[in-house]
C-alpha cells in the first residue's frame, strides 16, 4: 500500500492556507499558505513531493446553515482542482469556526505572522474531518 497524505484547503479570495496528514493519516500539520492565483501550479508542485489520496476544503457555510456567495467560490475552486488532477478525491467540510479559531491561537504567536493563519485554519479543518472520519467508523 502506499503512503498518502489527505490534504487540506482554506479558500480564500487572495490566499489558500494548507495543511497535511502524515502518512499515517494520524497527526496534522500546518503546511504553506499560497496565493488563489497560484493554486494548480503549487498543486502542481505539491504532488511532486507528496502523494495524496483525498483533498480536504474547508466549505463556508453561514452560521445558519446556508450556502454563501464564498461558498460558491469554494465550490467553483473545488470543480477547478477535480478537473486539473481527476484522479484525487475532493472532499468539502463544513470549516464554521476554524478561521475565528485560528486567529485566536495566533493571538499567542509573537510573530503575528497573518498567513500562518490560513494554514493553522487549514489545520483545524482536517482535525475536525479527521475526528469526523474516525466517528463515522
Amino acid at each position: 500500500m502506499e503512503n498518502k497524505r489527505i490534504l487540506a484547503l482554506d479558500v480564500g479570495d487572495v490566499w489558500i492556507g494548507t495543511a497535511h496528514t502524515d502518512f499515517s493519516k494520524t497527526f496534522v500539520h500546518p503546511n504553506e499558505t499560497w496565493k488563489r492565483v497560484d493554486l494548480i501550479k503549487n498543486l502542481n508542485n505539491y504532488f511532486k513531493i507528496n502523494k495524496v489520496e483525498i483533498i480536504v476544503v474547508g466549505l463556508p457555510i453561514t452560521m445558519k446553515g446556508r450556502e454563501s456567495e464564498q461558498t460558491k467560490k469554494t465550490l467553483d475552486v473545488c470543480e477547478i482542482i477535480k478537473n486539473n488532477f481527476p484522479e484525487i478525491i475532493i472532499e468539502t467540510f463544513d470549516e464554521r469556526l476554524s478561521s475565528s479559531f485560528a486567529k485566536s491561537i495566533q493571538i499567542f504567536n509573537k510573530s503575528k505572522d497573518k498567513l500562518k493563519e490560513h494554514s493553522i485554519a487549514a489545520a483545524i479543518i482536517l482535525e475536525n474531518y479527521l475526528n469526523k472520519t474516525k466517528q463515522n467508523k
